[in-house]
């Protein structure tokens, strides 16, 4: 069972609707977030690094997989450079899988006056 999400809190200032202090809310909420991102992975790399399993903190335990490298096969290119692109484009639409649209982009504004 999913825990329900906290709601969240900004001001709706008079010249602006709800949706827009969403996006400035969440503009926000990303900007705090870059630099956490980047320490945890900086973190994560000396912690890989190290070559244990296993790491005891005093407070926190941290359990590593080593694992290799993950590779992609670009099946595109590939047809294309067996197939001409006549036949791509027949067989093409057997092979391909639509994945919805709608994603939140979030990039910050010109400040006016600044």
């Amino acid at each position: 069972m999913a825990l329900p999400l906290k709601a969240p809190t900004f001001v709706v200032y008079p010249d602006q609707d709800i949706y827009q202090a969403a996006a400035d809310k969440l503009g926000k909420v990303q900007a705090q977030l870059a630099p956490l991102k980047n320490e945890e992975e900086a973190v994560k790399e000396i912690l890989r690094g190290s070559g244990l399993d296993v790491v005891e903190g005093r407070v926190y335990r941290v359990t590593i997989s080593h694992g290799k490298d993950t590779e992609s096969i670009d099946w595109e290119a590939l047809a294309r450079s067996v197939c001409s692109e006549a036949r791509l484009a027949k067989l093409l639409p057997q092979f391909s899988t639509t994945k919805p649209a709608g994603k939140a982009r979030v990039a910050a504004k010109a400040r006016k006056g600044i």
